[in-house]
């Protein structure tokens, strides 16, 4: 297929040139099993060994985080496994392949559901760079680059021969990559990941779908205003927009927007400072120790700025003023309004792999090549979406301040 369709990638796949893509339930389900079974007939060894040196080594306690993580692992495996009994494989039907960089993707995910979820279904599509780093050991690292997410209303999930439709809709940027697969351990995925609430094991659905720039999609460097749904300021948004004394405007990041990610990385923090007390205790060489306690130290910074890390800009005068501060240490940027050329919204923090949480900050782009990176780390696009757009108007760019938003 690729021989005969060089320039078509998608119809090197022949789920992709069918339209009709399986979900990975049952695919994760074997995978997950076999991988919880290796971790467990590896960490066995440690519930046999470790309880008899406990009492010349009460650090050993340690070990038994393994074993722990097997059950967990278990656990997983079994839900999964649940999962797929009680949902079936759910099939994501697109009506037209591919979808277009800049266009939209549609399509209709059937699976089975015993009742309908009453808070309807989650769907979010996600970009995401997929890297495998090694040898000696492979390690695979997603990063998103661009995500949206919505809920489809159980008004709009209609019956079908497998049970149920879920109607799925999504408008494409058009300055994001193509997918990509040539090379397995650097890889462009574009995920559809479905998710609902009903009683006992919860619907979770994850495809891979092929979105690709064509003829129908803008040129390359090609932006477009957020859409209107986009614009709308969420019921109950983390930052405060207020007017300043002087006729500007104000836009204030407040502490601890984010505590689920914060109690994240305070969690992890916890973790590797045991660790680096823990290598004291045993009197690790001096260069290994160091390391540990320099990765601490960053880490203990992350945790103070996601807790206590808050952010102002100030819009006044034709002078653009942006202010950060962590436990009253601060740093204070200007910058005249009209040096201000456009201002992106990146995602500069990702909790989890590439069906984890992404973070949105706002960047500022000066004509003399500077940025000004100004509030972060915001979980709603949406707000962030807003929040660009309103400043946009604050510095004079009008309603679509350019740039891009992954």
């Amino acid at each position: 297929m690729r021989a005969a369709h060089p320039n078509e990638p998608w119809r090197w796949r022949e789920d992709w040139a069918a339209g009709r893509i399986v979900g990975a339930g049952q695919r994760a389900a074997l995978g997950a099993w076999a991988f919880a079974l290796v971790w467990c007939l590896v960490s066995a060894p440690i519930v046999i060994f470790v309880p008899r040196q406990l009492h010349a080594h009460p650090a050993g306690v340690v070990g038994f985080l393994f074993p722990a993580v097997g059950i967990g692992l278990l656990v997983r495996a079994a839900r999964l496994s649940l999962e797929v009994a009680k949902f079936g494989t759910a099939i994501f039907r697109m009506p037209a392949v591919p979808a277009a960089l800049g266009g939209e993707l549609r399509g209709t995910i059937e699976t089975r559901f015993a009742a309908l979820p009453p808070a309807g279904v989650d769907v979010k599509l996600t970009c995401i760079r997929r890297t495998v780093s090694g040898p000696p050991r492979r390690t695979v690292w997603e990063h998103i680059l661009w995500r949206d997410e919505g809920v489809v209303p159980v008004s709009e999930i209609a019956p079908s021969p497998a049970g149920a439709a879920i109607p799925v809709r999504f408008a494409l940027p058009a300055d994001q990559p193509a997918a990509t697969g040539e090379n397995p351990d650097d890889a462009i995925v574009w995920r559809l990941d479905a998710a609902a609430a009903v009683p006992g094991v919860a619907f979770e659905a994850r495809f891979e779908v092929p979105v690709f720039r064509t003829a129908a999609s803008p040129p390359l460097g090609a932006t477009a205003a957020p859409p209107a749904a986009s614009l709308e300021l969420p019921s109950q948004p983390q930052t405060v927009v207020r007017a300043t004394t002087r006729g500007g405007r104000e836009f204030l990041f407040p502490p601890h927007r984010n505590p689920r990610a914060a109690v994240g990385l305070t969690a992890f923090w916890m973790i590797w400072s045991g660790a680096v007390w823990g290598l004291t205790a045993i009197k690790a060489p001096l260069l290994f120790l160091l390391v540990f306690a320099a990765v601490d130290l960053l880490l203990l910074a992350g945790v103070l700025t996601l807790w206590f890390g808050t952010a102002a800009i100030v819009c006044e005068g034709g002078t653009v003023t942006v202010r950060n501060s962590v436990l009253g240490i601060a740093r204070t940027r200007s910058t005249p309004a009209a040096q201000v050329t456009g201002i992106d919204a990146p995602i500069t923090l990702q909790t989890g792999d590439g069906s984890g949480t992404p973070y949105y900050s706002l960047r500022l782009r000066c004509r003399d090549g500077r940025t000004l990176d100004a509030g972060f780390e915001l979980r709603d696009k949406r707000e962030m979406e807003w929040l660009r757009a309103e400043l946009g108007r604050a510095v004079g760019l009008g309603t679509s301040p350019g740039g891009g938003t992954g």
